[in-house]
């Protein structure tokens, strides 16, 4: 017998239709899981890992070209030219991201944290269209 979790999933975004519709149930059902296990982030290449692919596993390009992540170097320094409040200096090594290989550089040469709550109003700004 089904879950209510599994019954769940199998109506998740089933109203979703545009040109990458399965891409982009796909992507909103990782953060919908995400969500219910209290996890505040995802990067790109963890909704890749993470998601179940009906048509293929996309590319992470595509994964990047198909949503607004803002999570690229061009937003994070834009992001720095309008910090809301004070910027915490970065603590940690910086990673490399797979999805932005000059995302690393910039933060390494900015040598700024940026929390996700400084670019929210972008986020919703990209969602109103």
């Amino acid at each position: 017998m089904p879950s209510p979790s599994d019954d769940l999933r199998a109506s998740l975004f089933r109203h979703v239709s545009a040109e990458k519709a399965a891409l982009y149930r796909s992507v909103m059902e990782v953060f919908a899981a995400a969500k219910r296990q209290y996890r505040l982030q995802l990067r790109p290449d963890e909704v890749l890992a993470e998601g179940e692919w009906p048509d293929g596993r996309p590319r992470i390009e595509e994964l990047n070209a198909a949503l607004p992540w803002r999570f690229g170097a061009v937003d994070y320094e834009a992001a720095l030219q309008r910090p809301a409040g004070s910027l915490a200096s970065l603590t940690e090594d910086v990673v490399g991201a797979c999805w932005d290989e000059a995302l690393s550089a910039a933060m390494r040469r900015q040598g700024h944290a940026l929390p996700e709550e400084s670019i929210a109003s972008t986020l919703l700004a990209d969602l109103a269209g």
